[in-house]
């Protein structure tokens, strides 16, 4: 299973797989993933009222889940079992409408294929 860290700033739980972990030789962007699931959240942040949490699985290249999962504020209005794009960390906040938001992670497209040249 992937890495569990408690987030200091955030206060919140981040479960990533130690692939996608970001080191100084790969540092992480954007991630392929798939919705699995919504995020209610009746008190939070003032500043993420009106926003849309969704539950982000993974997947490799080849379509295939990874074990891990994140939630990811969706700013392009995906929906259950689509694939999107995810970018994470200050990225993240450089998304339309999260400019000084508290986001760890952002949906900003839906995915229609994706090819792979070798």
């Amino acid at each position: 299973m992937g890495n569990r860290e408690w987030g200091r700033r955030t206060g919140c739980i981040s479960f990533f797989p130690h692939s996608l972990l970001p080191t100084p030789q790969s540092p992480i962007t954007m991630i392929i993933g798939r919705i699995i699931g919504n995020v209610v959240a009746t008190r939070k942040d003032p500043r993420l009222e009106g926003k849309k949490l969704l539950l982000v699985r993974p997947i490799t290249l080849t379509g295939e889940d990874e074990s891990s999962y994140l939630v990811a504020i969706d700013t392009v209005g995906a929906g259950f079992r689509e694939k999107v794009l995810v970018v994470s960390g200050s990225s993240a906040r450089m998304a339309d409408g999260l400019k000084d938001r508290p986001v760890d992670a952002a949906i900003v497209g839906i995915i229609d294929t994706v090819e792979v040249t070798d």
